[in-house]
């Protein structure tokens, strides 16, 4: 699956009702600097928030070990097949497709952020770079 980036400013989306939302997540004034409009980006995953909200991970500082969740507001869809081993993994508390070590763990990600070398270990072999 790939994004391509067509929003990394809340300023610039124009639905009253989506910038609310967002604003209750997004706490950035002015552009986002690790999202290039026009950049196409691999996604690594994708997610809802308790508020039905849709995100979408991408890996967009290479110097982190991690991707970053976006608003799936920001980007267009330009390539919407689903990677052959991703799964589709839903919870009492959000709706998750990704590989399946992240699909299946709550706290795949958490653990991914926190640096743990086996987590990251899996995440690298999984990562989307299309």
């Amino acid at each position: 699956m790939i994004a391509r980036c067509i929003f990394n400013d809340i300023s610039s989306l124009l639905d009253p009702t989506v910038f609310r939302r967002l604003s209750e997540s997004i706490r950035l004034d002015g552009p986002d600097s690790d999202l290039v409009i026009g950049t196409h980006y691999p996604i690594q995953a994708i997610e809802t928030r308790k508020d039905r909200s849709l995100w979408i991970y991408l890996h967009t500082a290479e110097m982190n070990d991690y991707p970053y969740p976006y608003p799936v507001e920001f980007f267009l869809i330009t390539n919407s097949t689903i990677p052959e081993n991703w799964k589709f993994s839903p919870s009492t508390t959000l709706f998750r497709i990704a590989f399946p070590e992240w699909a299946e763990d709550d706290h795949f990600f958490e653990r991914l952020v926190d640096g743990d070398p086996k987590t990251i270990e899996i995440y690298n072999r999984n990562r989307s770079r299309y």
